[in-house]
């Protein structure tokens, strides 16, 4: 039986060297999962971008929520790392137009934080989506 265990951790350890960090969210939009250490927020909900999605520099891409929150902060991160501050203090539209920078590292890694201007506690992620090149 030990055999059999020992061979059982041997597979499963190699099958998740193989496979990385490369993976996108499965839409699942459970970052927590993914990246133990990031913050969960309940009170912003983040429609788009969606998990998955690939971008390419340059592209405008919609940003959308729904929250109670008079102003918001938007962020871009890569994995747990502040990239961009992309808006702060924004009036609570709901949405916005956000072009990418046309020089970003290319990454599937990216997710957009909405943070309540009035409030840190109150915040939301966006799914884990990809900005790449040709």
């Amino acid at each position: 039986m030990n055999r059999l265990n020992d061979l059982f951790f041997t597979s499963l350890i190699a099958l998740l060297a193989i496979s990385g960090c490369r993976q996108i969210s499965d839409g699942s939009n459970d970052l927590a999962l993914i990246y133990p250490n990031l913050e969960v927020g309940k009170t912003i909900t983040v429609s788009s971008p969606a998990a998955r999605e690939i971008y390419k520099p340059s592209d405008t891409v919609l940003i959308k929520w729904i929250t109670s929150a008079p102003k918001v902060d938007i962020f871009l991160y890569r994995k747990t790392v502040l990239k961009i501050r992309i808006r702060q203090n924004l009036e609570n539209v709901g949405e916005i137009i956000w072009q990418i920078p046309s020089n970003i590292p290319h990454s599937n890694h990216y997710i957009i934080k909405l943070v309540n201007s009035s409030n840190e506690e109150g915040f939301g992620y966006s799914g884990m989506f990809g900005i790449q090149g040709d």
